[in-house]
């Protein structure tokens, strides 16, 4: 795969599984990875059947889980602290209609999604968007419960 694709943003993931996080910045998430894959092995130019189903499967194998478990799409639900999702409107390598797939599936109003002019690897200024980061933790740290230290 080519750009950050490969290296596809964990935040969700880990949001999911560690609930003691105060909150999760996603960037350029994909909502699925079967879609992603799909994508790739099309564009590569590979015969989904039967090629591409292998390459599927044993990707999932390599990794050690179904997709669908760790499909941001799905564990989004499972994340209970608040979370931004930021995606660039102009991403090719994941449309950002898989940021509104994921945001659709959130569980609570602490997810918020952020749309970016810029692409999958180049937000142009992001000088811009510096503020609504920093809105959206200023908001999470308040309301978090006090670090031990």
């Amino acid at each position: 795969m080519s750009g950050d694709a490969d290296r596809a943003d964990p935040a969700l993931l880990v949001a999911a599984r560690q609930h003691e996080l105060c909150a999760v910045v996603s960037l350029a998430a994909f909502a699925h990875p079967a879609a992603l894959m799909r994508r790739w092995v099309a564009a590569l130019h590979i015969p989904y059947w039967p090629v591409g189903a292998y390459i599927l499967a044993y990707v999932q194998h390599v990794i050690g889980f179904r997709f669908a478990a760790i499909a941001p799409r799905n564990t989004i639900a499972q994340v209970g602290c608040p979370v931004l999702i930021v995606h660039g409107l102009d991403d090719e390598t994941v449309p950002v209609g898989e940021a509104h797939q994921i945001y659709a599936a959130r569980a609570s109003d602490a997810v918020e999604l952020l749309l970016v002019p810029g692409s999958h690897d180049d937000y142009g200024d992001a000088d811009r968007q510096i503020a609504a980061l920093l809105q959206f933790l200023d908001r999470a740290f308040a309301n978090a419960p006090a670090l031990a230290g």
